[in-house]
Order: C-alpha cells, then structure tokens, then sequence
C-alpha cells in the first residue's frame, strides 16, 4: 500500500513537473540581438507543433543539447505556431515530447526574418539556421537534419 501511494505521488509530482516547462516568447529583433554574441555558436530551428517533419526531428534536438551541454553552442527551438499555441499548450507539447533545448515562441512573423537570413529559402519548415560571428559562419538547411550532420558542422567551427 505505501508503494503504491509513494508511486501515485511520483506520478502526481512528474506530471506536475512536466507541465512546468516553460516557452518563453521573443521578437524578431531580440533574437537578432541574441544571436550576435561572438563566442557563442548558434542552432536555430524554426518548427511548429503542426508540422510532422519538424516533430519526428525533435529528439535530434535533444541528442545535440546534451552533447554540447559544457560548450559554447546554443540551440534554440523557434516555434512558429499561431498565438492559440502560446503560451500553455505549447509548454505542454514541450513536456510532453521531452524537449529539452530552450524553446522560443515568436512573436512576429517569421518569414520576413528567414528571408533575411537567407533569400534562398523556399518557405518550408523545418528550417535550421547556424551562425557564429567567431569565424563570420553561416549555414542553413530545409527539411530533416540529424544531430550527426550538425556535429560536424559545429565541431568545425570550434576547432578555430
């Protein structure tokens, strides 16, 4: 009987907990300004809870937040979902799928931006988009990448 009452609080308590993941939101601009620090390389994906392609890439996310959890990478997970998602139901789409990166709600539309990273984008998600202002790199990619293609890329740019 006390295992079963200790197992119903742990559940009771991890739910709680679950839920408590937050979703801060960001304009465009301060995102801008964010991303510009020097030493710092950053992995930004645009995805939205509606988007299958961007859901079945969500543990990649994980797996490269752990392995970069002591160095001077930032991965950051841009929600393009509509204002109805923010901020209760997209923190509970968070807690739900696991997601450990920090996620961005964004406030204004990201399309204008996106363009301005790059005028090569053709307007699908998810779209991921690494820069660091160390070395002036910069590179972005439409569709599904994997944490290993991504390690790459940033191991790269550490090693200068």
């Amino acid at each position: 009987m006390i295992i079963r009452s200790v197992l119903f609080f742990l559940l009771i308590l991890s739910s709680f907990l679950a839920e408590a993941q937050s979703v801060s939101s960001s304009s465009v601009e301060t995102l801008k300004s964010r991303i510009a620090h020097t030493d710092t390389v950053f992995v930004i994906n645009f995805w939205a809870t509606w988007c299958g392609p961007c859901v079945r890439e969500l543990p990649e996310w994980n797996k490269l937040e752990m392995y970069y959890s002591h160095k001077p990478v930032k991965v950051l997970l841009v929600s393009v979902d509509d204002a109805s998602m923010y901020p209760k139901r997209l923190s509970k789409f968070a807690a739900r799928k696991k997601i450990q990166p920090e996620i961005i709600w964004l406030t204004d539309p990201a399309a204008p931006f996106l363009m301005q990273l790059t005028s090569n984008w053709s307007g699908g998600i998810p779209f991921t988009y690494i820069c660091y202002q160390n070395t002036s790199y910069t590179n972005f990619f439409e569709g599904i990448i994997s944490a290993g293609q991504l390690q790459l890329l940033i191991d790269k740019q550490l090693a200068y």
